[in-house]
This record gives structure tokens, sequence and C-alpha cells, in this order.
């Protein structure tokens, strides 16, 4: 069956097959923080939009849950964390309950409302991802399309770690099935070329605009957090689509 590998403005316009797979990725930092907050114990989490989402769902539904997110790459004012891997990667958060934002990640889980099978790719979990993508794949007979996040609201801009992270899931996949790559886009061509002229792809990632940016902030550990290959064994998928009055949420397990 065809993988395809599609931007988030690509996804809204294509007409998908109903049992079709999808993977979110958002290796700097929504999909990689999430596995390691679920991977450190947390018991649920809900996906929102934006900021002020969160906060009202805490205010009138979910009083004892943390808020976790960013906006611009920066905490949020108000909530309890940002969005740094590196961090939740050393706390205990057993028993624990989170509401998530994010500038990219969270806003491109929720466009995918209300597909059954969603899941989230990171580098963190390449081979675990992999593994659990394919088990779906051979039940459903279907297509999987892997969704690297970029910048949500800039259709043009190139976010490589998403792309190349995007890529590799696919390999790993290929590996374990007869699927194939379908896509030919520009960005996916690209991602193609660099991924075929650099064999030391983490120094790639290391040096992109993203890491650079994230860096001049203060998070260079996530930058190096994220770019783990394979340390935690564990991933996330949609449990549920859930609506609270305006907001639009999701439940992830």
């Amino acid at each position: 069956m065809p993988i395809h590998i599609e931007s988030p403005f690509t996804i809204r316009k294509l007409k998908t097959p109903g049992n079709a797979v999808y993977i979110v990725v958002d290796t700097f930092r929504a999909t990689s923080s999430l596995v390691t907050l679920k991977n450190s114990g947390v018991e649920n989490i809900i996906v929102v939009k934006e900021g002020s989402f969160a906060k009202k769902l805490r205010k009138e539904n979910f009083p004892n849950y943390f808020l976790i997110g960013e906006e611009g790459g920066l905490k949020i004012h108000g909530f309890d964390y940002g969005n740094s891997p590196s961090l939740f990667h050393n706390q205990d958060f057993r028993k624990k309950n989170v509401i998530f934002t994010s500038t990219s990640g969270a806003k491109t889980i929720l466009i995918l409302k209300p597909h059954k099978h969603v899941f989230l790719g990171s580098l963190v979990n390449l081979n675990r991802i992999s593994t659990e993508v394919v088990s779906i794949l051979n039940e459903e007979k279907s297509d999987l399309y892997i969704i690297p996040a970029g910048y949500y609201k800039d259709e043009n801009a190139y976010t490589v770690e998403d792309w190349v992270t995007s890529l590799l899931i696919a390999h790993k996949v290929i590996e374990r099935t007869n699927d194939y790559i379908e896509s030919k886009n520009e960005f996916f061509l690209k991602t193609k070329q660099l991924h075929e002229k650099n064999s030391n792809i983490v120094h790639l990632l290391k040096n992109s605009p993203n890491a650079k940016r994230l860096r001049k902030l203060g998070f260079a550990d996530d930058v190096n957090f994220a770019l783990s290959i394979n340390i935690i064994d564990n991933f996330l998928k949609v449990k549920k689509w859930e609506n609270y009055g305006e907001i639009n949420c999701i439940v992830l397990e």
C-alpha cells in the first residue's frame, strides 16, 4: 500500500480513505514532548488548539490538570510548563494529568478529526511508532499518511527536521512491509536528496534553522533530546475526539 508524506495544507485538501492511518510529526518539539510525558507516567493527555482554550478547559472542567505548552517556542503565560521534552524526561509525572497545546503540532493533530487511526511520531520513539503503525496497516490494508507539522500558518516554510523524521519513519515501515512511498511533492523530493547526501542526519538537523533558533532561546537540551533516536519504547495515538462547548480537543492514549 502507498505511503504519502504530505504537509498539513495538502492533507486538508485531500479526500483520504476512511480507514487511512496517520502519523503527525513535530520533531522540535510537540510530538517528542507528548510521547516523553507519557513515558514519564502521565495518565491522561488532552490536546487543544491554543492556550486560551487550555486555560478555559482547566477552569471549567479539569481543575487538577497541568497546563503544558508553548507559543512561538516559549511557555504560555499562566501555564505550569513549557514544551520541553528534555525536562519531562527527568520529571516524575506518575498519576498526573495534562492539557497540552503548541504552535504547530497540536493544531496539526486537530485537523485530522474525526479519523480513527492517528498516531504521533518522533525520532525518540522511531522504532516503536513504526512497529505499532505496521500492525494497524496490516489489519486495515490501508494507506499511510505521514504529516510533517512544519509551520502551521506558512505552507511555503520547509522544516527539515519534520520532513526528515517523516522520511525515516516511512523507511522503517517499508522495512517491515511491502509498502512504498508515493509522494512527489517538492518538499519530499528535497528531503530525499538531503537524506541521500548526508550520512550524518543528526548533525544535519542539529544545524537546521529551527535548531539554531531553539538554542538561541535557551533550549539546546531540547534539540539534543529530540534528536536522540530510539531512547523511548513507547507511543501515543488518538483515543477519542471530544467537544467542550466551543473547544475541540483530543484525548491521547
